[in-house]
């Protein structure tokens, strides 16, 4: 998949968790629009002297009683394992280790309660999925990016923050139209 693509194929599942909790009756605010933004919306930090951009989570939603938070949504095709050395924790999914930090260093600095919403479609159990990021913290496994026997490089080799099916939420069953990935 291309940049291109993978930016449409995410902008896609934050309107579609949008549209979610619109219906139910939350008002959402995507901190960018879903098309022409250019970029992640950030967080300015100031930290030892310096500026810092953290990247920010896609949408703030406020509740039907004006609770307010964060909603980070990630659009998946499958989930991986279960693992061998790691058969307990069963299916994971996840995402880019640096924009976990990323979220909850944004999570400390507002206070602001921020939860993690995962679109999966394709492979079973599809649906919508999400929990709190410090419930989520408290089982994340962080994965090098290498095959553990060999330790050869898998994918782009990049660090991933991986959570059990096991601790997240199913909130729904895919939207009607939503059934299956382009």
């Amino acid at each position: 998949m291309t940049f291109a693509e993978a930016l449409e194929f995410g902008e896609e599942g934050e309107e579609i968790i949008a549209r979610f909790l619109v219906e139910r009756g939350c008002v959402v605010s995507p901190l960018y629009q879903y098309e022409g933004h250019g970029s992640a919306p950030v967080l300015l930090v100031h930290d030892a002297g310096r500026l810092r951009k953290l990247i920010h989570p896609d949408l703030l939603v406020v509740g039907r009683e004006r609770k307010v938070l964060f909603a980070e949504v990630k659009r998946k095709r499958r989930w991986t394992g279960p693992f061998p050395a790691r058969r307990e924790r069963g299916r994971e999914t996840g995402f880019d280790e640096r924009l976990y930090r990323h979220y909850c260093e944004v999570a400390e600095r507002t206070g602001i309660e921020l939860w993690l919403f995962f679109l999966h479609q394709e492979q079973e159990p599809t649906g919508i999925y999400a929990q709190r990021l410090s419930v989520l913290s408290e089982h994340v496994r962080i994965w090098n990016g290498r095959h553990e026997s060999t330790g050869a490089v898998i994918g782009d080799g990049k660090a991933l923050a991986l959570f059990p099916e096991s601790c997240l939420l199913r909130f729904a069953d895919l939207p009607e139209s939503e059934g299956h990935a382009p």
